[in-house]
């Protein structure tokens, strides 16, 4: 019963639980889910916060790596999707970031809500006030996922949906070293489908799942060399318009 089970995971987490562990923590989870747990249980987040302590989480990170795992939890995700979660976890910390600064994620989709960034200036808005983004930041490193998960989630995507997608960036854009202001011409194409009254989150999703299906054919970074080059002085009308007419001149989209 799911005392019982509460009681296995207590066990688990007292004798210092690690990530190798996790598909046995991971199978008690789900069988405590099919009695009621849910991950806002102290017992079952201390069990998966024990299940990630090889990515260096410490006591003091207990707090904010907690407010991520309920965060996830109000928006839906069942104890069934942490291997996803624990992915995602593990990719920004392989990228430097620690568990605890994960609470800025949601920090920065929380601000862009308060202020009321309109969605279709989201992304000009963050080029213009982080150049670094275009300085050869590479898509795997962190501040690329956070990015991903602001602009989905405050456009409607469920941080589940999120998570999902961040994922893909990283494993389709990120294989052949792909930088972030790489990744700008893919953010831009997508600007005709915002025009058309698409959500960025559906059009993302949809944009990543074409490209997909033809990375392997397609020369993106001569499509971005050309790009970057319009880039340079111009304003936001003219390079989404560059954009638009290289990868139409490609014939690769």
């Amino acid at each position: 019963d799911t005392p019982a089970s509460l009681g296995v995971l207590n066990a688990l987490a007292s004798d210092g639980a690690v990530l190798s562990d996790l598909p046995v923590i991971i199978k008690i989870l789900n069988l405590a889910l099919t009695e009621g747990a849910v991950l806002s249980d102290a017992t079952s987040t201390l069990a998966v916060l024990n299940a990630l302590a090889s990515d260096g989480l410490v006591a003091s990170d207990t707090p904010a790596t907690t407010a991520v795992l309920n965060a996830l939890s109000s928006d839906g995700v069942k104890l069934s999707d942490l291997p996803t979660t624990t992915a995602v976890l593990n990719a920004l910390s392989s990228d430097g970031l620690v568990l605890s600064d994960a609470s800025s994620i949601f920090l920065t989709i929380d601000r862009a809500l308060s202020d009321g960034i309109v969605l279709s200036d989201t992304l000009a808005h963050l080029f213009e006030t982080n150049p670094s983004l275009v300085d050869g930041i590479k898509l795997s490193d962190s501040p690329v996922t956070q990015v991903v998960f602001g602009i989905l989630v405050a456009d409607g995507a469920k941080l589940s949906e999120a998570l999902a997608t961040a994922i893909v960036f990283n494993s389709i854009l990120a294989t052949d070293g792909i930088e972030l202001s790489d990744a700008s011409t893919i953010y831009l194409t997508i600007e005709k489908a915002l025009s058309d009254g698409m959500k960025l989150s559906d059009a993302t999703i949809a944009t990543i799942k074409r490209l997909a299906t033809i990375l392997a054919f397609t020369n993106l970074r001569n499509i971005v060399a050309a790009t970057k080059r319009a880039i340079v002085g111009a304003s936001k009308r003219d390079i989404v318009g560059a954009t638009k007419r290289n990868i139409v001149s490609s014939g690769d989209l």
